[in-house]
């Protein structure tokens, strides 16, 4: 316990170190690249970072980050010592590797980023054409940088549970928290569609996302429902595979009803091949038994079939309108798809 504990704090400490180390090198690499205003009242570009400077950076990084796993190691040299100390858990092994993947891929991040900050030009202190002033420092937020900070919260939510929580309230957890949660917030996002005045999308899309967005709700309720009815608390092992189900919700989701690309759709025949799949995974998971005299149209290979056709089709109408913006009858598509979808559904119904 002590040796866990000492490794744990160098694990830290090293994470601290470095995250000082970029912080204090993104600052003076604002400093250096700060604009200076000259006599004419126009904008000079301050001198920039030597990429000398940012070498000099990365290999301190890397020295810090190879010392600190050369201490840990060093620490528990002896080969016996190593099956009786934290090292022989899993878990903590686990943990070790997905804390130097983070070391590893905040480092990159904060590298690219600084690259990608790279001053230019001198920044515009002028109003805009339009004659309305700009707001110097409005950015516009990135796609998808909402979705990425909701997948944060889950893959922590993961760790916590791998790393301390047991399956019986795991179960409990997802049963009594993340599902009916997910639920309510599904039908707040229903809600907040159906009472929006104005759009950007054309006429034909809307039918399309409603199709999609209702279906997508209620297939949240199926799985649900089969947790309720095909889950056990003591040998509860599927919530990785629920947690993936409810972020994949969000983000197709988010796709269909908040973007405006055409292969949003796409996006959407993709969400429903591989949800039979990915109940396949979690009854493989659970241990679950399939009866002996079942026939094939009652498994789950008719659902992923039908969503494997209709997604073909919808790449090649893409292929075939690509550049008119049209959408080949999309709407009547996706409506017979559900139809056959929903067929299918009552067809294996108990």
């Amino acid at each position: 316990m002590v040796a866990q504990s000492l490794a744990f704090i160098f694990v830290m400490g090293g994470l601290a170190v470095i995250a000082v180390l970029a912080f204090v090198a993104y600052l003076l690499m604002r400093h250096r690249t700060s604009p200076e205003v000259g006599s004419d009242d126009t904008s000079v570009q301050g001198e920039r970072v030597l990429w000398m400077e940012y070498l000099l950076a990365i290999i301190a990084l890397l020295i810090i980050v190879i010392g600190g796993i050369t201490l840990i190691v060093q620490s528990y040299s002896d080969a016996v010592a190593v099956q009786s100390t934290w090292r022989a858990d899993a878990r903590s092994d686990v943990f070790l590797t997905i804390m130097g993947v983070a070391v590893v891929g905040a480092l990159l991040a904060f590298v690219i980023g600084a690259f990608v900050r790279w001053p230019k030009k001198a920044p515009i202190n002028s109003a805009s054409a339009s004659g309305v002033d700009q707001p110097m420092n409005s950015t516009q937020t990135p796609a998808g940088a909402g979705m990425l900070g909701l997948l944060c919260l889950f893959v922590g939510l993961l760790l916590l549970n791998w790393l301390a929580v047991e399956p019986a309230d795991q179960y409990r957890l997802i049963l009594h928290l993340l599902y009916p949660a997910t639920l309510g917030v599904a039908l707040v996002l229903l809600f907040d569609k159906a009472t929006r005045e104005w759009s950007i999308k054309r006429s034909g899309e809307t039918l399309r996302e409603w199709a999609f967005c209702d279906a997508m709700v209620f297939f949240l309720f199926l799985a649900f429902l089969n947790v309720v009815q095909h889950g056990d608390g003591a040998t509860y092992r599927g919530l990785f595979w629920d947690v993936v189900n409810i972020v994949g919700f969000f983000v197709v989701f988010w796709m269909v009803d908040r973007r405006a690309t055409r292969y949003r759709f796409l996006v959407a025949y993709v969400y429903f091949t591989l949800m039979p799949l990915l109940l396949l995974v979690w009854r493989t998971v659970q241990a679950y038994e399939v009866l002996p005299d079942s026939s094939w149209w009652d498994s789950i290979w008719p659902f992923f079939f039908l969503g494997l056709i209709f997604t073909l089709i919808e790449v090649m109408i893409l292929i075939g309108t690509r550049g008119s913006g049209k959408q080949g009858a999309g709407g009547v598509r996706d409506v017979l798809f559900l139809v056959i979808y929903g067929i299918l559904l009552v067809s294996v119904a108990p």
